[in-house]
């Protein structure tokens, strides 16, 4: 019985004696320390972290929200300025006089329709013989000369279209024969 336990014992340590070679050539041929199979560093991100991609699209948003914001802003400013002329307009209408028509057209030259709505509430006082000391000639050049301060981009053809013809209803159509 003596004989067998030593020849199963030298079988199992002989055993164990070639397991621990081969894991230990096995983990040499992998290269474990330094493998050239696996990159040392990884490109690798957190999981959650924003790419560069996501990055630059939320700051063209947040732009453009931004410009979004700035454009309501200045159109807010522009209807509150139209509203400001157009209170100071029907001021003027209740009593017209020539001295306050360069002040008034100049203020509505800032857009192309509040400087038609004053044109043409002039142009009917006008008509109306409310404004004295001063010909259709003279009013008909002042009118068009603060028509050009109106911005381009506020002269479309329309407000022209509209401009030319209450410019010529006020002067006088010749008849000839």
């Amino acid at each position: 019985m003596l004989v067998l336990l030593t020849i199963l014992f030298t079988i199992l340590a002989g055993s164990a004696i070639i397991y621990f070679f081969n894991r230990r050539n096995f983990e040499k041929q992998l290269g474990y320390e330094n493998s050239g199979f696996l990159p040392e560093t990884t490109n690798l991100r957190p999981l959650f972290e924003p790419t560069e991609v996501e990055l630059l699209a939320e700051e063209r948003e947040a732009e453009e929200k931004l410009i979004a914001e700035n454009r309501q802003e200045l159109e807010d400013a522009e209807r509150a300025d139209a509203r400001a002329l157009r209170t100071r307009l029907n001021a003027w209408r209740m009593s017209p006089n020539k001295t306050e028509i360069a002040d008034l057209l100049e203020a509505a030259s800032v857009d192309g329709d509040v400087f038609l709505d004053a044109a043409e509430a002039i142009i009917g006082e006008f008509q109306n013989g409310k404004i004295k000391g001063i010909s259709t000639e003279d009013l008909a050049q002042m009118l068009e000369s603060y028509f050009w301060l109106v911005p381009a981009e506020k002269r479309t053809p329309g407000v022209g279209y509209r401009f030319q013809t209450v410019l010529k209803s006020l002067r006088p159509v010749s008849v000839s024969k």
